[in-house]
C-alpha cells in the first residue's frame, strides 16, 4: 500500500482515467479543454449542497443566485425574457427525464468553486432550493509537474 502511495506520487494517472468511471458522467467537451492529458493529484465524489456552490469569474467568486442565468430563471417566470436556447434545452432535459446523480458539478479541489457544471447547478438550486443534494467531483489537476524536470523519464507519453 505504501509503495503504491508513493508511486502515485512521483508518477500520477492522467486526469483521463476519470472518463473511464462508469458511476459518473463528465460531459466531453469540459473534459477536452480542462482535464484532458493533464495529471490528476486527486479526486473525490462526495454530496454537496447546491447552496454553498459558487462561480469565479474574472478573479471574482460569487453565489451561484448572484448570477445572469439565475436572474434569467427569475425573469423567465414573468415571461418577457429572450429565451436562452442552449439553457432552455438543459431544463426541458432535466425536466423529461429528472436529472442524472451520475452527471456530476465538477468543483476545484478543497472547495465548492465549479469549473463544469454551473448551469445545472443554477437550474437546480432555483428549481428545489439551497439545500437540494448533488454530486460532485473535486479534482486537483496540473498541466506539469516539477518532479518532471528533476526526473524527465517518470513523464508519461500522451
Amino acid at each position: 500500500m505504501c509503495f503504491k502511495k508513493i508511486k502515485s506520487f512521483f508518477n500520477p494517472p492522467l486526469a483521463d482515467i476519470l472518463m473511464n468511471d462508469e458511476s459518473i458522467y463528465i460531459d466531453e467537451g469540459y473534459f477536452n479543454k480542462g482535464l484532458k492529458g493533464k495529471y490528476l493529484l486527486s479526486s473525490r465524489i462526495c454530496k454537496e449542497k447546491v447552496g454553498t456552490m459558487q462561480r469565479q469569474i474574472d478573479k471574482k467568486i460569487y453565489d451561484l443566485w448572484d448570477n445572469d442565468l439565475y436572474r434569467y430563471l427569475q425573469k423567465r417566470m414573468r415571461g418577457g425574457v429572450e429565451k436562452n436556447q442552449s439553457f432552455e434545452q438543459l431544463i426541458k432535459n432535466i425536466e423529461k427525464k429528472g436529472f442524472d446523480p451520475k452527471s456530476v458539478i465538477i468543483c476545484k479541489h478543497r472547495s465548492n468553486l465549479i469549473k463544469d457544471g454551473q448551469h445545472r447547478a443554477i437550474y437546480l438550486l432555483w428549481k428545489y432550493g439551497p439545500d437540494y443534494e448533488v454530486n460532485t467531483l473535486h479534482v486537483r489537476v496540473k498541466d506539469k509537474l516539477i518532479r518532471h524536470k528533476i526526473f524527465p523519464f517518470m513523464k508519461k507519453k500522451n
